[in-house]
């Protein structure tokens, strides 16, 4: 088997140290689910009720959004965080998304709300969603 010179490690090795690297520095660097999309909870709704529409949105309908968001814009890729995009990206990531995904107008309207409500949230509030 083929020495690096460096490392004095064989290519054996190697292939299986890199793959231990990459996980490790995954799972260091996964956010959990509440980080990515935060649970609705009394907070969120009040943020919510102050913001202007069309994200307004009571407690029933942040809630709709986020099973939305969660169950749905997984079936075709990984989940993003909320914060990922501006709330500008994502009015016009999310039309195209809806479409993709056959969402209902009420779907993409509870979604659009949830997103842009949870994205607001975690801007005023960085430390609620810290591990």
């Amino acid at each position: 088997m083929p020495t690096n010179r460096k490392t004095g490690l064989g290519l054996r090795h190697s292939l299986l140290v890199v793959p231990l690297i990459a996980m490790v520095v995954g799972l260091l660097g996964c956010m959990s689910l509440e980080q990515m999309a935060p649970p609705v909870d009394q907070n969120l709704v009040q943020l919510s009720a102050a913001l202007d529409a069309p994200v307004r949105a009571d407690e029933a309908t942040l809630a709709r959004g986020r099973h939305v968001f969660i169950n749905r814009c997984i079936s075709c890729h990984s989940l993003e965080p909320v914060n990922r995009y501006s709330a500008e990206e994502w009015k016009t990531i999310l039309p195209e998304m809806s479409e993709e995904a056959n969402l209902t107008e009420g779907q993409q309207a509870d979604l659009l709300a949830y997103v842009l409500t949870a994205r607001r949230f975690i801007d005023l509030y960085p430390q609620a969603t810290k591990p």
